[in-house]
């Protein structure tokens, strides 16, 4: 081999090598999202409580291996009609030092007075945990789940409920409200257009006849404002893929079948898709949907 063929060669080699490497670093957990600026996560981070935040833009780097992380989040008024601030917004960074165990994350660093606690839900979906150690439950904007970007993320491992709760519940309505991206669920009476950035939602779940896992539902979205998407609901305890998960499923009999949902807890439901597995979303919005306390 010639100098200018070698030379050739290994300008190649590098050059393919460069192009292969990912932006995330091999053993990097990488979670992006956006959540809501509640009082809780407020006083974790270190924000003025009396400083409005509409909502909190996330970005975690978990070193897997040295039990280190890194994080920055910006967080803000929001910019109406857009997914951006009000201005900039404010941003933070801050490093330290992560804990384990099973499959919750709990973070702490110099820099925030709190502990950052995150339920893994499925290896490629995280949550942000509460100080009673449920899933913190978001609101009709944001949700409080943050989505695995790196490399390492896969299809996702089987579904295990926190709670199933739900299953005992007498209320004669419980509603779930949220904003996902645009998602195509098959049906003809959800669908979207073009240019599309986010959907609103509203589920309605009501029991009837006394039963405490099954009833009629109502889901309105910015996608069927002229036409209402109601029929039947039902709970299902444990699937064959899924033996240790509680879903939500609404018209089962529908022929493209029920759209789906897997019960986090009692006030936290994530959307799936046809194979049972969680939807992945996005820095914006993840397909989580929230309970709103009746007033």
């Amino acid at each position: 081999m010639n100098r200018r063929i070698l030379i050739a060669f290994l300008f190649a080699a590098v050059s393919c090598s460069a192009a292969g490497t990912a932006e995330y670093s091999k053993g990097e957990i990488v979670l992006i999202g956006s959540t809501p600026g509640g009082n809780e996560i407020k006083r974790t981070l270190g924000i003025d409580g009396g400083r409005k935040v509409d909502f909190i833009r996330w970005e975690l780097r978990l070193n897997d291996g040295a039990g280190s992380f890194k994080g920055n989040v910006a967080f803000g008024e929001a910019q109406p009609n857009t997914n951006g601030f009000i201005g900039t917004g404010e941003v933070r960074e801050f490093a330290g030092q992560y804990i384990r165990d099973g499959e919750r994350f709990r973070l702490s660093a110099e820099g925030i007075p709190g502990a950052i606690v995150l339920a893994d839900i499925d290896g490629r979906i995280f949550h942000l945990v509460g100080r009673d150690n449920s899933l913190m439950v978001g609101n009709g904007g944001w949700g409080y789940t943050l989505t695995r970007q790196d490399r390492g993320a896969g299809k996702g491992r089987q579904l295990r409920s926190v709670s199933k709760t739900l299953l005992g519940e007498t209320e004669p309505e419980t509603v779930f409200e949220g904003r996902t991206p645009c998602v195509d669920l098959g049906r003809r009476e959800l669908q979207f257009t073009d240019g599309c950035l986010k959907l609103k939602w509203r589920l309605r779940l009501k029991r009837d006849g006394g039963s405490r896992t099954t009833g009629t539902y109502r889901l309105e979205s910015t996608m069927n404002r002229r036409e209402t998407v109601a029929g039947k609901w039902a709970l299902v305890n444990g699937t064959h893929s899924n033996p240790d998960a509680l879903f939500l499923m609404l018209d089962m009999d529908h022929p493209a079948g029920p759209i789906s949902f897997f019960v986090g807890d009692s006030s936290v439901i994530f959307l799936t898709d046809r194979d049972e597995r969680l939807r992945v979303g996005n820095g914006d919005f993840g397909f989580t949907l929230n309970r709103i306390e009746r007033s």
